[in-house]
């Protein structure tokens, strides 16, 4: 079961909603740092860590995890937004607890 960790909201930064820490113990315990969390709209995903640069004038971005199989690194992203939202469904349970 993915594991989040560090999970820190953004404000003020469009669809950039929080930055969170991965943990995946079917890869060996590996924690993938400073994942990326956004909403826009209806629709919420996650990015790999990555950095930003620019190719005829339009930003892009380059992530700094994937695998040869396109097809096993968007698994892999569903995955970790699923145990995000599962995450963040607990955390609001807390937060409701707490009153």
């Amino acid at each position: 079961m993915i594991q989040i960790k560090n999970y820190k909201e953004i404000s003020g930064s469009g669809s950039l909603k929080a930055i969170f820490n991965a943990k995946i113990p079917d890869l060996k315990d590996i924690i993938l740092r400073d994942m990326s969390y956004f909403v826009h709209g209806e629709k919420s995903w996650v990015n790999f860590p990555g950095k930003q640069y620019e190719s005829e004038g339009k930003k892009k971005y380059y992530s700094y995890v994937s695998f040869d199989d396109f097809d096993i690194t968007k698994r892999l992203q569903a995955e970790i937004h699923a145990a995000l939202i599962d995450y963040l469904k607990n955390l609001e349970k807390e937060l409701v607890s707490e009153k």
